[in-house]
C-alpha cells in the first residue's frame, strides 16, 4: 500500500471494508462513491483495499491447495484420491479467479439496481393516418427497433409544435433511457409527471425514478416510487430503505 493507507484512520478503514464487502444500504454506498469522486485520496485507498483483499482470497487458496497437497503424499497410495482431490482443488481455484473479477469489476450499486429493474416499455401500436401521425409511426417503429436517436428526432421534431404533449414527452424520455442516457431522459419525464391527467402518469413515476437511480440522486428516485403503484416500484424502495 501507499503513503495513503498507512495513514488512513480505523473509522475509514470500517467505511472501506463495508463497501467493498456490500455491507451498505444503497444509499451510503452512492454518498461513498461520490466521496470518492472527490477525494482522489480515499480512492486510492479503496483500491489498495480492494487488492489486499483479493491477495487475502488468493492467499488462502494457496494455503487450501498446499493442505490437498499434503494430503496427497500421505495418501498417494490409495486409487483415484489423488486425482479427485485435485479436481476439486482446481475447482477452487476457479471459482475464487472468477469471484474476484466479478468483485473487481463490478458497477456501483445504485447502477445494479437500474440494471436489474429497467424494462424498456414496449411502446405503442403503429397505424396509418394523417400525415403528424405518420411521423410519429415512423418514430415508434424506429424506437421499437432500437433505433433510438432516430426515434428522438423526429419525435422532437413534433414536440417543437406541441411541447407539453405527454405522448411524446414520455416516448422522447423512454428513448432516452432505452439508449442508456439517464441524464437526457429525465426533462422530459419531469415534464410528463406534470400533468396529473396523463395516462402514462404511473409509468412515468416509474422509469423517472429509475432515471434518477442511475444518475444518483436517491432521494429524488424514493419520491417518485413513493407515488409509484407498480410491484416494482415497492420492490425497489424496500431495497432503498433496508
Amino acid at each position: 500500500m501507499g503513503n495513503e493507507a498507512k495513514e488512513i484512520s480505523n473509522k475509514t478503514i470500517e467505511e472501506i471494508e463495508k463497501y467493498l464487502l456490500g455491507h451498505m444500504s444503497l444509499e451510503e454506498s452512492v454518498s461513498f462513491e461520490k466521496r470518492m469522486d472527490t477525494n482522489p485520496v480515499l480512492k486510492n485507498q479503496v483500491e489498495d483495499f480492494r487488492v489486499l483483499i483479493k491477495a487475502i482470497e488468493i492467499k488462502s487458496l494457496k494455503d487450501q491447495l498446499h493442505h490437498i497437497s499434503t494430503d496427497l503424499d500421505k495418501e498417494n497410495t490409495k486409487p483415484g484420491l489423488g486425482i479427485k482431490k485435485w479436481l476439486i482443488a482446481a475447482s477452487l481455484l476457479v471459482f475464487v479467479g472468477t469471484a474476484s473479477i466479478w468483485f473487481l469489476k463490478r458497477p456501483p450499486v445504485h447502477e445494479r439496481l437500474f440494471d436489474s429493474y429497467f424494462h424498456k416499455d414496449p411502446g405503442l401500436p403503429t397505424t396509418m393516418g394523417n400525415s403528424q401521425s405518420l411521423v410519429f409511426t415512423e418514430a415508434m417503429t424506429n424506437y421499437k427497433r432500437e433505433n433510438y436517436q432516430s426515434a428522438i428526432r423526429e419525435w422532437e421534431s413534433m414536440l417543437k409544435t406541441d411541447s407539453e404533449n405527454d405522448t411524446l414527452n414520455y416516448f422522447i424520455g423512454m428513448a432516452h433511457l432505452a439508449d442508456k442516457n439517464a441524464k437526457q431522459s429525465v426533462p422530459f419525464l419531469e415534464s410528463v409527471v406534470k400533468n396529473k391527467h396523463s395516462v402514462f402518469l404511473d409509468d412515468t413515476y416509474y422509469y423517472l425514478a429509475l432515471a434518477y437511480l442511475k444518475t444518483g440522486k436517491i432521494e429524488q428516485a424514493k419520491n417518485m416510487l413513493i407515488k409509484c403503484h407498480s410491484k416494482d416500484c415497492e420492490s425497489i424502495l424496500a431495497e432503498l430503505t433496508n
